[in-house]
């Protein structure tokens, strides 16, 4: 269940008479913005799943790959990552308190951006060079409902890296949707809807090598038909070239010969020429290169 997390005021923790300890964590929260210990504080109730999923509501659904590190009380921060596995995906954060300022938090969205962008002392809103960060109370991801939630919109950056415009990430669960340069909304889904979809895409699959095995079949018969006709065809036409030659004056002879001659039994030779091509022609079809028939010696 998602949970939403009060404002935390960790960052007015007022000095008392006490130890060590009180006075460690007043310099600590005064080295972090109020923002940026409500990130932290998700801590206690952040998502254990490893492996998350993303759609595109249509036909295709990514495994991403995330980690999330948080700090000790005594050196407070965390460290997120994003990876998916099949499309351009590739999501950091880091947020860090300061020494002498109010904290940072770091960003990258590609594996080659290893300088990436930090906002120093952010408070929501704020925009550094057209990369923007925005706080949003909620976000409907399809049927879920997702609070405390980071918007990063780097639309609107003329030097970025990133493969994607937006990226949505949740306090409490990670990565929630990702909108590419050209609008399409990946969106978190469950596992579930993963499975169903790699079921789905496995039969289509056998069900498009069957139509092409059927296809290779036709064609591999076809060919084989062709040759075995055409050697027909040669055959009989040879023998009527022959009777002709040999019957220049008996024309009905030579006609009823050429009936005769149209059937011709074809050798065994041939027949394994013709089925030895058409197998050519069937294996170079079912592996998409049509420019190997040529190779078949037709």
């Amino acid at each position: 269940m998602k949970k939403v997390l009060l404002f935390a005021a960790g960052t007015l923790l007022f000095a008392s008479c006490g130890g060590n300890d009180d006075a460690s964590s007043i310099v600590i929260t005064n080295e972090i913005t109020s923002d940026m210990q409500l990130m932290l504080d998700a801590k206690k109730g952040f998502s254990k799943d490893t492996v998350i999923y993303l759609t595109d509501g249509v036909t295709f659904v990514d495994k991403v790959a995330q980690s999330a590190e948080f700090g000790k009380d005594d050196k407070p921060g965390l460290t997120y990552k994003a990876l998916a596995m099949s499309s351009a995906i590739n999501f950091s954060m880091k947020v860090q308190p300061g020494s002498g300022e109010l904290g940072s938090i770091w960003f990258s969205c590609h594996p080659g951006d290893s300088d990436g962008i930090t906002f120093q002392e952010p408070v929501f809103p704020l925009d550094r060079n057209g990369y923007k960060l925005t706080f949003m109370d909620s976000l409907k991801v399809g049927k879920s409902v997702y609070y405390d939630v980071l918007k990063f919109d780097v639309s609107m950056a003329p030097s970025s890296h990133c493969s994607a415009s937006e990226y949505y990430y949740g306090y409490h669960d990670g990565l929630l949707m990702v909108v590419s340069k050209n609008g399409i909304e990946m969106s978190r889904v469950s596992e579930k809807v993963y499975k169903e979809n790699v079921e789905r895409r496995l039969e289509e699959r056998a069900e498009a090598d069957s139509i092409a095995q059927a296809i290779a079949d036709s064609l591999a018969q076809a060919v084989a038909d062709s040759i075995a006709q055409a050697f027909a065809d040669s055959v009989a036409q040879a023998t009527a070239d022959s009777i002709r030659m040999a019957n220049q004056s008996a024309e009905e002879d030579s006609t009823a010969s050429t009936g005769d001659a149209t059937k011709v039994e074809i050798p065994q030779e041939v027949l394994d020429m013709a089925d030895s091509i058409a197998d050519c022609v069937k294996k170079a079809y079912l592996s998409g290169s049509l420019s190997a028939i040529k190779d078949c010696e037709i």
